[in-house]
């Protein structure tokens, strides 16, 4: 199965007509979520995925990783994706694949709809907090510029995820003056001005 944005997700074997299934487990052996294919309507079983001899086999789900970034030890790290109905489909969407445990509450921060790019405080002596908004995760070049434009900072060089960043700059080692904070982000561009008082 692949994911439309093979960068954010990995790929892994489709299940076939062999009585195939994928089972996940966490570190005590119980099963999280599982998937399997026993032939479809030619044994008897409905098309599509799901399982007699493996009750907790769902149906009409694939399991894939919620994230190929973070670590896969605990549930939230992996979701469900619905209506697969049948082997080598494409998943489109996600859901959780279990419940939180009473009294917790699971908070989803929206995603920014526009890429932001500020500090505080502004004038600063001699540290500042850039805070910046991703709209998508994708590569970010956060850097720092003198009025001559020289560099003088690479804060941030690598990815980053959806949503909001802070970033602490020090500028003991340098000058009194205006500097030039300029982020990238994909296609983004976003420049602002900060001043350093000594």
């Amino acid at each position: 199965m692949y994911s439309k944005n093979a960068d954010k997700f990995a790929s892994i074997p489709a299940l076939n007509n062999g009585g195939d299934a994928l089972v996940l487990k966490d570190g005590s052996g119980t099963t999280i979520d599982a998937v399997a294919w026993e032939g479809g309507a030619s044994s008897g079983i409905p098309t599509g995925w799901g399982s007699t001899s493996n009750p907790s086999a769902g149906t009409g789900s694939s399991i894939v990783r919620a994230d190929i970034f973070v670590d896969t030890d605990s549930f939230s790290d992996w979701t469900t994706a619905s209506g697969n109905g049948n082997p080598n489909t494409q998943s489109d969407g996600a859901v959780s694949s279990k419940a939180l445990p009473e009294g917790e509450e699971l908070f989803t921060e929206e995603l920014p709809t526009e890429v932001t790019l500020g500090n505080y405080p502004n004038p600063f002596n001699p540290t500042t907090n850039i805070h910046f908004t991703l709209t998508e995760s994708n590569n970010v070049r956060l850097t720092v510029y003198n009025m001559i434009g020289q560099e003088v900072a690479v804060l941030v060089n690598g990815f980053r995820k959806a949503g909001k960043h802070d970033v602490t700059f020090d500028a003991t080692n340098l000058s009194t003056g205006v500097y030039i904070y300029r982020l990238v982000s994909g296609g983004q561009v976003k420049v602002q001005k900060m001043l350093l008082t000594k």
